[in-house]
C-alpha cells in the first residue's frame, strides 16, 4: 500500500511567475515504505513539463543551469544518472510464477523493470576522507581536531553526521554502502575517543 500519497510542493512561491509558462504548477508524488518515487506517465509533453519543473527546482536550489537541449527522454530508460546525491537508474527483476492449470503447473517468467536509486559509495568515502574521517582507501582515522572536545560533544558530532547521511540515503537500493559509511564513522569516533 502507498503511504503519503498526495499533491506535492507548490513552486509558485519559490519561483517568479514569469519563469513558468503553465499556471498552478504542482508535482504529484507517492511514498512506498522507505522509497520515495516520483513517477511520470503520459505523453512527451507531460514528461517535458516534469523535466521543466525539476530543472527549475534544481536551478533555484543549487544555482546550476541546465542546457535543455542535452536532455533526451528516450535515453533515460537505459542509462543511470546522478541526481540529488543518488545514482538513479532502472533495473530489471525476473520473477518465476507458477500458473495453476488443470493438467500441470507451468512456470511463467515475469520480468519487471523498476526504478532504483543507489548510493555513490566511492564518492562518499572520498568526501569523508576530505573531512578527515578516513584515509583515501576508506580506513577510519582519528579526528585530531575533535580530541579537545568533551566525550559527549564528540559523540554528538559523530551521531549528527551519521543521522544526516542516514536520513538522506536510507531510501536507496544498496544498503551495503550505507553500512560501510556507518563502519567508517563508528571506528573514526572510537579512535578519536581513544586518542584523548
Amino acid at each position: 500500500p502507498f503511504h503519503g500519497m498526495g499533491r506535492g510542493v507548490r513552486f509558485s512561491r519559490i519561483l517568479s511567475p514569469r519563469t513558468f509558462p503553465i499556471k498552478n504548477p504542482c508535482i504529484h508524488y507517492a511514498r512506498y515504505g522507505n522509497h520515495c518515487v516520483i513517477a511520470c506517465e503520459g505523453t512527451n509533453s507531460s514528461a517535458g513539463k516534469w523535466i521543466h519543473y525539476i530543472m527549475r527546482l534544481w536551478q533555484y536550489n543549487y544555482h546550476s543551469w541546465f542546457r535543455p537541449r542535452r536532455i533526451c527522454l528516450k535515453k533515460s530508460s537505459g542509462h543511470c544518472s546522478y541526481f540529488l546525491g543518488y545514482i538513479s537508474g532502472f533495473r530489471s527483476k525476473m520473477f518465476e510464477i507458477g500458473v495453476e492449470m488443470i493438467d500441470d503447473l507451468p512456470i511463467t517468467r515475469l520480468i519487471l523493470v523498476g526504478f532504483c536509486s543507489r548510493i555513490p559509495t566511492l564518492s562518499l568515502i572520498q568526501s569523508l576522507a576530505r573531512e578527515g574521517f578516513c584515509d583515501g582507501s576508506g580506513r577510519p582515522i582519528s579526528r585530531s581536531a575533535w580530541t579537545t572536545s568533551t566525550d559527549d560533544d564528540t559523540l554528538n558530532r559523530f551521531d549528527h553526521a551519521w543521522r544526516n547521511l542516514y536520513l538522506h540515503y536510507s531510501g536507496s537500493f544498496n544498503r551495503g554502502g550505507l553500512y560501510k559509511i556507518r563502519y567508517i564513522l563508528r571506528f573514526s569516533c572510537a579512535k578519536t575517543l581513544a586518542g584523548k
